[in-house]
């Protein structure tokens, strides 16, 4: 193990909580805290109502987001002495904030998959309006294509996972550092390079693929490029490494060179990670899903058609008809008049159907009211 002057650990984002954390830390506790209201908003109101099916990612990370911000601002004041990483469990609560800055922005791009995948089985739907057909080949692909894009997310996370639980390891080791220091690398290169390709992704599918609703791609890809400023920012300070994160003494209120502990440091970290982050959960909470992207509570939830085939639906509401359009008030009033004709002109058939009945009964010297023969039997 080397000694602690030669270490070269990688530095943690956003710093050591200092005592000018405080006040930002508070302040994104109460956003966050801002967004459980539309959060419940949209759960019990019918017409937006979604579930986690859509919003996987976002809404756990809007309150785990609670709890990181408010163990910063715990800790802003906590150093009192040259080894307060080792006391309380700080240790573990500064492992945790770094694994949870390093994966948080990955639900947003999560919950992008099955977004887009509501978009793309909606143009496979049958709509007399907008002229077309079933397609069930191209939606069983649309399908298929949304559930390896899924797990490539999940697999984009793995590095930034064991980096994270490399840090704590990373503090005294070297060989630890190092391997945390190219996983962190990896996994922000990773989220960026996918952050951009889906974004390209979406936008080539407006242009290409008809039916699709250009103002929810747009309004995704929106989403996308705010996020992706995230991992960039991270790239950006990947190379500060610094030689120990414990505070150095009369005061401990400073730290080694390279530990992004500065007000420039700590401000950057805040407009480019907290703030993109914050935005996201905005667009993501505060919009009505199903309205955008023309679906239920549960998005497209069927593997296949074997569960029925979805029917087309309107501003996110159940059809009145049989292709999934909302019956123009002209139509209503037609065909409310249609169906009172019909109840008539089957009542007057019906009488008349009566009327002959007792036409055609024979009487009792074999001959009809008509004068005529009964009908062979």
């Amino acid at each position: 193990m080397s000694s602690s002057d030669t270490l070269r650990i990688p530095a943690f984002v956003g710093g050591i909580p200092t005592k000018a954390d405080f006040a930002p830390s508070i302040l994104f506790c109460v956003l966050y805290g801002l967004l459980i209201i539309p959060i419940l908003y949209r759960f019990f109101n019918q017409k937006s109502r979604v579930y986690l099916f859509l919003l996987f990612g976002t809404i756990p990370f809007a309150i785990e987001r609670i709890v990181v911000y408010g163990i910063r601002a715990s800790q802003s004041h906590t150093p009192t002495s040259a080894n307060w990483l080792d006391q309380g469990g700080s240790r573990g609560k500064l492992v945790y904030q770094q694994i949870s800055f390093s994966l948080g922005f990955f639900g947003f791009a999560t919950d992008a998959v099955p977004m887009l995948r509501c978009l793309l089985v909606n143009t496979t739907l049958e709509d007399e309006e907008r002229g077309s057909t079933d397609k069930p080949r191209p939606r069983f692909w649309y399908r298929r294509f949304a559930e390896v894009f899924g797990l490539v997310y999940l697999a984009a996370s793995i590095p930034g996972i064991i980096a994270g639980g490399r840090y704590s390891k990373a503090i005294r080791d070297q060989s630890a550092a190092d391997r945390a220091f190219q996983l962190r690398y990896a996994s922000s290169a990773l989220a960026l390079f996918i952050l951009l390709f889906f974004t390209c992704l979406m936008q080539t599918a407006r242009r290409k693929i008809r039916y699709i609703d250009a103002k929810a791609i747009n309004y995704m890809s929106l989403i996308m490029l705010v996020t992706a400023i995230i991992p960039i920012y991270r790239l950006s300070i990947m190379h500060t490494t610094t030689s120990s994160v414990y505070p150095l003494p009369p005061d401990f209120t400073t730290y080694p060179p390279g530990n992004l502990t500065s007000s420039k440091d700590k401000a950057l970290f805040y407009i480019f990670h907290a703030l993109p982050e914050w935005i996201a959960s905005v667009l993501l909470t505060t919009v009505n899903l199903r309205k955008l992207l023309n679906t239920g509570p549960w998005g497209d939830w069927r593997g296949s058609d074997r569960a029925g085939i979805p029917v087309l639906r309107k501003d996110g509401m159940l059809p009145l008809d049989e292709f999934g359009r909302e019956v123009p008030d002209g139509r209503k009033k037609k065909t409310s008049d249609d169906a009172e004709r019909i109840v008539g002109n089957s009542a007057d058939v019906e009488a008349a159907i009566e009327g002959a009945d007792r036409t055609n009964t024979p009487r009792a010297g074999g001959t009809t009211e008509s004068g005529g023969y009964p009908p062979s039997r």
